[in-house]
């Protein structure tokens, strides 16, 4: 079965895009390597940036989705295992590095519908020898090699695949990207989401 990364679509330009602003912490902290792991906390707080000012179902911070209620809705209805974290929308300080002179921008105060940081509770645990691996560097004090997360040729047995429709991976708690079963995506694709694409990333075997 062939599993999707779920990202931005490729007209991403075309609908109003943010940045999240604030509301991280620290979780837990590895105290030989240095790592640590963040996360954000309830609401979000976001600023809309200049570029369009049409809402898509989805939004982006960089890889962190937001998407809207009815988003939201179709996900929980369908069973797909995900946690949700109201944003609230600053006005937006220019720290983006965009001019709002000649471009669009959502109003503020915002007024529009409700969005909310979407993130899949599941882990899976992916096959590290069958998986290609990116380093990303090695710790000086351990030696603990410490990898990119893994978005594409994912190899996952089908041993340690439980009928999860949306997922992220154990190997790589931090990040925020998402996957998807060919059956999620044939769902996502009749809902007729904007601001959304699938990308093949890997096989449950």
């Amino acid at each position: 079965m062939i599993i999707y990364r779920i990202k931005q679509s490729a007209t991403f330009r075309d609908y109003a895009q943010c940045t999240i602003t604030g509301n991280w912490r620290i979780t837990r902290e590895k105290q030989c390597c240095g790592e640590y792991l963040s996360e954000l906390t309830p609401p979000t707080i976001a600023q809309w940036i200049p570029g369009s000012d049409t809402l898509g179902d989805f939004t982006w911070s960089g890889m962190i989705p937001l998407c809207q209620n009815r988003v939201k809705d179709f996900l929980k209805n369908n069973g797909f295992h995900c946690t949700f974290s109201p944003v609230r929308f600053e006005q937006y300080d220019g720290h983006a590095g965009r001019s709002v002179k000649n471009l669009p921008l959502v109003e503020h105060p915002y007024k529009g519908p409700l969005f909310y940081r979407v993130k899949a509770k599941d882990l899976l645990i992916p096959n590290t020898e069958r998986t290609p691996r990116h380093l990303f560097r090695t710790c000086g004090r351990c030696g603990k090699n410490i990898y990119k997360a893994m978005t594409s040729d994912i190899h996952i047995d089908s041993c340690n695949w439980k009928g999860e429709g949306i997922f992220r991976f154990k190997e790589n708690p931090r990040s925020q990207h998402m996957f998807v079963t060919e059956e999620a995506k044939h769902s996502f694709e009749q809902a007729e989401f904007s601001n959304i694409t699938f990308i093949e990333a890997g096989r449950i075997v």
